[in-house]
């Protein structure tokens, strides 16, 4: 009979152990196509240029109104119109920021945004031209604070897959500034979008 001496059998414990632990960190791991398909996003905070495949893109100015409108068009809303003034800058090819997938996520996870209140073009952005536009989103004063948009690279294709480069910006909305900006009932004007520096 083969007896086996202390430290054979605490090397053999030893690789069970290893084993088991790998067993558990490799369960615990993300599959290689989960990863594949994960949104690339990119962060950045308020009135901080955030670049992306199509383009440079930056809030600089966050303001809100239950009226929005253009020289030939309004619309008021029972809730709140986010108007978040933007700077684009494209890159290889013009762009359109302002789309139906624009969203403002709230921190509760809440989403708004879709169709655009009143139709002001923002683009095309030429590219090594930034240009500025008013982008109105509705929203109710409750999901203000700690709010962020959610901006994708590029319009989505109405037949083709969603999105995958994101552009998450951090509005820096304080519970005190959503309350300052839940109060605010001045109509704004949308500004038709402009050449920086022209």
């Amino acid at each position: 009979m083969i007896r086996a001496s202390r430290e054979t059998l605490l090397t053999i414990l030893l690789i069970v152990a290893a084993l088991a632990v790998g067993n558990v960190i490799t369960a615990r791991l993300p599959k290689a196509d989960e990863v594949a398909n994960l949104p690339f996003v990119h962060t950045a905070a308020l009135g901080v240029p955030v670049t992306m495949r199509t383009g440079t893109f930056a809030v600089t100015k966050v303001d809100a109104s239950p009226i929005v409108g253009t020289q030939l068009d309004t619309a008021v809303t029972g809730g709140l119109f986010l108007v978040l003034t933007v700077d684009v800058t494209a890159s290889g090819e013009p762009l359109y920021p302002a789309s139906d997938d624009l969203r403002i996520v709230a921190s509760d996870g809440r989403e708004f945004g879709g169709r655009p209140p009143v139709r002001e073009v923002c683009g095309p952005a030429q590219p090594g031209l930034t240009l500025t536009c008013m982008l109105p989103v509705e929203i109710t004063p409750d999901a203000l604070a700690g709010s962020r948009l959610r901006l994708p690279a590029a319009n989505r294709d109405i037949v083709g897959p969603g999105e995958s480069e994101y552009a998450e910006i951090d509005l820096g909305i304080s519970a005190d500034a959503a309350a300052e900006l839940a109060g605010r009932t001045t109509p704004i004007l949308l500004a038709k979008p402009t050449v920086k520096g022209k």
